[in-house]
């Protein structure tokens, strides 16, 4: 592997303990968040893996929004829409914020979260899709 350069602002979204997309949908994601002044956007798009279905509407979609005005972080997790053949019912989020402060306050949906540093500062959120709505 090599090395991953993100700017401020980037959302990024990673899924592991897979071997390839068609094995069966996924049931959690990391989301690498970047911060910045600037409110940024990344769309989750979900559907079976194996078809062409979500060409027809098949598909679920779930839009995460984050950006930084002074020391809080604030992030948004939409609701999952949409539907497809073996979509979870529920999914497990963990959120990786990057380049957080000892002084920054996280909040999700407009509540504030505890969070555990990992590393230097690297805010660490693992969030079940429930506790959400």
């Amino acid at each position: 592997g090599g090395a991953l350069f993100a700017k401020k602002g980037a959302i990024l979204c990673r899924s592991y303990g897979i071997s390839s997309i068609s094995d069966e949908p996924f049931d959690s994601y990391t989301i690498e968040i970047y911060p910045s002044v600037t409110e940024n956007e990344f769309v989750i798009y979900e559907d079976d893996g194996i078809s062409l279905e979500y060409i027809n509407g098949a598909r679920c979609e779930t839009c995460i929004k984050a950006f930084k005005r002074d020391d809080d972080i604030n992030i948004s997790i939409s609701e999952r829409k949409g539907e497809f053949t073996g979509k979870k019912d529920n999914v497990e989020y963990e959120i990786n914020v990057m380049n957080v402060n000892k002084s920054d306050v996280i909040y999700i949906n407009g509540v504030f979260w505890e969070y555990k540093i990992v590393g230097e500062d690297t805010a660490v959120i693992k969030i079940n899709e429930k506790e959400l709505f």
